[in-house]
């Protein structure tokens, strides 16, 4: 979104803040993908409510994660359920800007982006945050990313909108990708932007960031819907340093 991308990502950092104390969310089990019995430091990023590190915490008792979104709401919501389940004192949890993490460098095991990599609106954030991500990762540590995939009927009319955009040249629009998907909460509307992957373009991306490319295809998270924004490209990818 070429226009006031910073207005449209302080907006939907808003509305995740409003959204934080409703938002239930269940794990999602491609995180084991990554994640197994030999894994000790693992980095959440974009954790929302900490559903992914609770059940992470939950399965291997010797793990440590570092949870961190741009939300202070979620940020809090997420320390509040690990302190609940009496596991906050395996996790770090902060408010950060993935693409500027506040880490040393190599020292997780494996780093997840579920679901939060397309809420950055320039193609420049998204493949900073990912290099970002690789500059945290250790030699031969795994990273995971799901985004929303622009494949989806529910999309359609706002692909096409779009595309006539493009057409026509209109400015304010970097990629016929670009949504915004409007949240109703106490008779306002608020509005959060997505990047909608296509599987060439997520798959670009990370390689871009430095990653070698193990897996990757569709992932569907919840409920089947043709009106439910559930289908997700996924990669699992490396860092290799020879």
């Amino acid at each position: 979104m070429g226009v006031n991308a910073e207005g449209i990502l302080d907006e939907t950092i808003r509305t995740y803040g409003l959204l934080s104390k409703r938002y239930t969310r269940k794990p999602w089990p491609i995180i084991y993908k990554v994640i197994d019995e030999n894994v000790r430091t693992v980095c959440d990023i974009g954790c929302g409510v900490g559903q992914n590190t609770i059940d992470i915490c939950v399965r291997y008792k010797h793990v440590r994660v570092c949870c961190l979104d741009l939300s202070w709401e979620m940020a809090e919501m997420a320390y509040r359920r690990l302190k609940k389940r009496r596991l906050s004192h395996r996790v770090l949890v902060i408010q950060a800007d993935m693409r500027a993490l506040p880490f040393r460098d190599n020292v997780f095991d494996s780093i997840l982006y579920i679901a939060s990599l397309h809420n950055l609106p320039t193609k420049k954030g998204r493949v900073n945050a990912l290099k970002e991500g690789y500059k945290v990762l250790r030699n031969k540590g795994k990273m995971l990313v799901t985004c929303w995939a622009r494949e989806q009927l529910l999309f359609f009319p706002k692909i096409l909108i779009n595309l006539f955009k493009k057409i026509l040249g209109f400015k304010g629009l970097e990629s016929i990708g670009d949504v915004i998907i409007t949240t109703k909460i106490r008779d306002r509307e608020y509005r959060r932007f997505y990047h909608l992957y296509t599987r060439k373009e997520l798959h670009n991306d990370v390689v871009n960031a430095g990653f070698t490319v193990l897996e990757e295809g569709i992932y569907i998270h919840g409920r089947p819907g043709v009106l439910k924004p559930n289908k997700n490209h996924y990669i699992v990818a490396e860092k290799s340093i020879q």
